[in-house]
């Protein structure tokens, strides 16, 4: 009977002291929240300070509203910027027929067509080319070839033309022929030595360093070492070599007439071939003179 009664006391006082414990632990969680609330400072561990102000006391306002420069809005469609070169001839007002009249044009015999297709001032009897034996040169011969404007009753070499005619510009297209055969060091030197020899004949002369033509896909037997390729990388030394003369106070500039002739395929069209794929025709010249005249050498 004992027994009995002592087992129906055992859960009434488990369940009072727990019941009692769970009190407790309610009581001190309200009065510890309570107690945050009303000291925030103290509980977290830092002392108050002002909230625009770091533990060293500097202003750090910069760091709760931080500011970055602004950059400037670039359009995904706008062109890359364009390198200037002030010795390469850019588009200008078109020069005219007068600025074409005033050019002397020496070149082996891709400029010696000019005269057959009469494009220049007073067509076939016109005195603006300087032309090698047969209307042939070649570049690194060019200083030492006699040459002929049509008026002399000889022959002679480059440098007595220069001191005897003075033109005020000489256009030279010269390299096709050996854009293959020479070495970029060879080249360079030859178109050097070139200048040097108009520029110390006629100092007062201007220079206009032309590229070279393209040519087209089929050549005739005779030109089939002849290619657009090598012609890009010669055109690339003749602008070396006009930009390390005007860097040097020289009145030497480069123009690309290359472009202007280029078909979409990468040569020549052959509208612009008289037949061969190497020389030019009429259209092709006059495509060339009106670049010449619509990209002058700045007064």
């Amino acid at each position: 009977m004992n027994l009995k009664k002592n087992e129906t006391i055992k859960p009434i006082v488990f369940s009072g002291i727990a019941l009692l414990l769970f009190t407790t632990c309610l009581t001190c969680t309200f009065l510890s929240i309570g107690y945050r609330i009303k000291n925030p400072s103290k509980t977290t561990g830092i002392s108050e300070q002002s909230p625009n102000t770091d533990v060293s006391g500097a202003d750090s306002s910069h760091l709760s509203n931080p500011t970055f420069p602004t950059l400037p809005e670039i359009s995904p469609s706008d062109p890359p910027p364009v390198e200037e070169l002030p010795f390469v001839l850019k588009e200008s007002a078109d020069g005219g027929q007068a600025y074409i009249d005033g050019l002397t044009f020496l070149g082996d015999s891709t400029t010696y067509g000019m005269i057959k297709a009469g494009v220049l001032k007073d067509k076939e009897n016109t005195k603006q080319v300087w032309y090698g034996p047969n209307g042939t040169l070649s570049l690194p011969a060019a200083t030492s070839h006699l040459l002929n404007d049509g008026s002399l009753e000889s022959a002679m070499q480059l440098s007595d033309l220069a001191a005897l005619k003075k033109p005020p510009v000489i256009v030279i297209t010269l390299g096709v022929g050996v854009s293959y055969t020479l070495s970029e060091e060879q080249f360079k030197l030859a178109y050097n030595a070139l200048i040097d020899v108009i520029e110390g004949a006629s100092p007062e002369t201007k220079i206009i360093c032309n590229s070279i033509y393209p040519v087209c896909d089929t050549l005739a037997d005779a030109y089939k070492n002849i290619n657009n390729s090598d012609i890009v990388k010669a055109n690339g030394w003749i602008k070396d070599v006009a930009g390390s003369r005007y860097n040097n106070n020289e009145t030497v500039y480069y123009l690309d007439s290359y472009s202007v002739l280029v078909g979409n395929d990468g040569f020549l069209p052959s509208a612009y071939s008289n037949g061969d794929g190497l020389h030019l025709s009429a259209a092709a010249f006059h495509a060339v003179l009106e670049n010449l005249r619509t990209h002058t050498i700045p007064n």
